[in-house]
C-alpha cells in the first residue's frame, strides 16, 4: 500500500477518534435538553407561551357579549290614574367579518412569536450551558495541571534537599526549591478553588445535569473546517431574527386592524315594551350604527409609522445577526492557528526544560535557570490548554447557533 494512502487512512482514523472524543467531552443531547428546559428563563417563556395561546383564543372569540337593559317606568295620566310599564332591550355588538379575520391573524401572530421566544430562551440556555460546562472543564483541567506542577515541585525540593545534605548543592538552591514549591502550592490551591466555584455555578444553573466522576479531558482540536452553509444556517435558525420579523408582521396586521376601525362594529338588539300595566306590548329590532371617532385617522397613521419602524429594526437585526455569524465562523480558523502555535511553544518549552535539567545535573547552569525554564514550560501548557478550550468552545458555539447540537425538534 502506498505511503500516501496510509497517511490518508491514518488521518481519517485520527479525525474519527477526535470527533468521538469531542462528542464525549460534552453532555449528551437528552441530558442537555432536559437541563436547559429546567432553566427559569425557559420555564418563564413556556408560561408566556400558554399566555399567548389563551390571549389568542380570546382574540378569536372577540370582545363583545350580550347586554341586557331593563327600564321599569311609572306612568301617571290625569283622569286615568297610575300604572306601571317595563322596557327591555337585549343587544350585542357584531364584529365585522374583516375584523374577525384580522383578529384571528393577530392571534396566530402572537402564538407564533411566543414559539420563537421559547426557542430563543432554549437557544440562550444552550449557550449558557456551553459556557458553564466549559468554565468547569477548563477550571478542572487547570487544577489538574497545577497539581502536577505542585507534585513536581515537591519531588524536586526533596531531591535538592538531599543533594544539599550531601554537599553537592548550595543551601541557596534549597531555598529556591522551597520557594518554588510554595508558589506551586498556592497556584494549586487557587486552581482547586476556581474548579469548585465553576462546579457550583454549573450545578446551580443545571441541577439535573449529572457531572462525571472525573472532569472530561479536552479533545485535541482538528483543523478548523467549517461547513460552507454555517453562516446561512445560523441566520436561518436565529430566534432573535425570527422574533423581530414576526413582531414586524404582527404590527402590519395591527395597522390593518386599526384601519378597519374606520368602520365601527354595529349593534343589533331586540327591544320589548310592556305599557299600561301590560295592556299594550311591542317588540322591535334595534340596530345601532356608530361612527368612527375623529381621532381614528391619526391612530391609523401612528400604527403605520410604527410598522415602518419595526420593519426597519428587523432589517437591522438581520444585518447584525449575519455579521455576528460571519465573525463567528471566520474566527475558528484563527483560533485553531493560535492553538497550533501554542502547542509548538509547549514542545519548545519542554525541550528547553529537558536540556536545562541535563545541563544542571552536569553543573553547566544554575538551579535558578532550571526553575525559570520549568515556569516557562508550565505557563506554555496553561496557555495551550486555554486556547484548546477556546477552539472547542467556538466550534461548539457554531454547532449550537446552526442548530446542529442541543436543538429541540421542530423548534424553528
Amino acid at each position: 500500500m502506498k505511503p500516501t494512502v496510509l497517511r490518508a487512512i491514518g488521518a481519517a482514523i485520527l479525525a474519527l477518534t477526535c470527533s468521538a472524543q469531542a462528542r464525549a467531552f460534552l453532555p449528551d443531547a437528552d441530558a442537555a435538553l432536559t437541563a436547559i428546559d429546567g432553566l427559569p428563563t425557559v420555564q418563564a417563556a413556556l408560561a408566556r407561551g400558554r399566555e399567548a395561546s389563551a390571549r389568542g383564543d380570546a382574540l378569536r372569540e372577540g370582545p363583545y357579549g350580550y347586554e341586557l337593559t331593563l327600564m321599569p317606568l311609572a306612568r301617571h295620566q290625569n283622569g286615568y290614574g297610575s300604572y306601571g310599564e317595563l322596557e327591555t332591550m337585549l343587544t350585542r355588538r357584531m364584529r365585522l367579518p374583516a375584523k374577525s379575520r384580522l383578529d384571528g391573524a393577530l392571534a396566530n401572530a402572537g402564538e407564533g412569536i411566543s414559539r420563537y421566544v421559547i426557542g430563543d430562551a432554549r437557544h440562550e440556555g444552550a449557550r449558557r450551558l456551553l459556557d458553564a460546562w466549559m468554565a468547569w472543564a477548563r477550571a478542572a483541567s487547570l487544577a489538574t495541571l497545577a497539581e502536577r506542577q505542585r507534585a513536581t515541585a515537591a519531588d524536586e525540593r526533596k531531591a535538592v534537599a538531599r543533594r544539599v545534605e550531601l554537599g553537592e548543592l548550595p543551601l541557596l538552591d534549597e531555598r529556591r526549591a522551597a520557594t518554588a514549591l510554595a508558589q506551586a502550592e498556592l497556584a494549586a490551591e487557587r486552581a482547586r478553588l476556581a474548579r469548585e466555584e465553576a462546579r457550583l455555578a454549573l450545578t446551580a444553573d443545571f441541577p439535573t445535569l449529572g457531572l462525571p466522576a472525573a472532569p472530561p479531558e479536552p479533545p485535541q482540536p482538528q483543523p478548523a473546517t467549517v461547513a460552507p452553509d454555517s453562516v446561512e444556517l445560523i441566520v436561518e435558525h436565529s430566534h432573535e431574527l425570527a422574533v423581530a420579523r414576526a413582531l414586524a408582521a404582527r404590527q402590519g396586521v395591527s395597522a390593518a386592524r386599526a384601519d378597519a376601525e374606520r368602520r365601527p362594529d354595529p349593534s343589533v338588539g331586540l327591544r320589548m315594551l310592556a305599557e299600561a300595566d301590560g295592556h299594550e306590548q311591542a317588540v322591535g329590532l334595534v340596530v345601532t350604527i356608530p361612527f368612527a371617532a375623529s381621532s381614528q385617522p391619526a391612530t391609523v397613521m401612528a400604527e403605520r409609522a410604527l410598522t415602518e419602524a419595526i420593519d426597519t429594526e428587523a432589517a437591522g437585526v438581520a444585518r447584525r445577526i449575519r455579521l455576528e455569524a460571519e465573525k463567528l465562523v471566520r474566527a475558528l480558523p484563527a483560533q485553531y492557528d493560535a492553538w497550533t502555535a501554542a502547542a509548538r511553544m509547549v514542545d519548545a518549552a519542554d525541550d528547553t526544560l529537558a536540556r536545562m535539567e541535563r545541563a544542571w545535573r552536569l553543573g553547566a547552569v544554575d538551579f535558578a535557570d532550571v526553575l525559570l525554564a520549568r515556569r516557562n514550560a508550565y505557563e506554555a501548557r496553561v496557555n495551550e490548554l486555554g486556547l484548546r478550550f477556546d477552539v472547542q468552545s467556538l466550534a461548539t458555539r457554531i454547532e449550537i447557533d446552526s442548530h446542529r447540537r442541543w436543538a429541540s425538534d421542530g423548534e424553528h
